[in-house]
């Protein structure tokens, strides 16, 4: 029996681990956000959903 598609993607995928803390946003605007600290990206309906790197500020 031949695999699907979706299941070859699956068993060929090799995911990594990315250290570090992830925040997920949902904006209206990119207005001041460091295209830097985007990993993943949505539009939809609703606006703008973003994973982003969580940045750590020195007060």
């Amino acid at each position: 029996m031949a695999k699907n598609s979706i299941e070859s993607l699956i068993e060929n995928m090799s995911p990594e681990y990315n250290s570090g803390d992830f925040v997920f946003v949902s904006v209206q605007s990119m207005s001041g956000i460091d295209i830097d600290d985007i990993l993943a990206l949505f539009r939809e309906p609703e606006g703008i959903s973003l994973v982003l790197t969580k940045v750590k500020r020195k007060n």
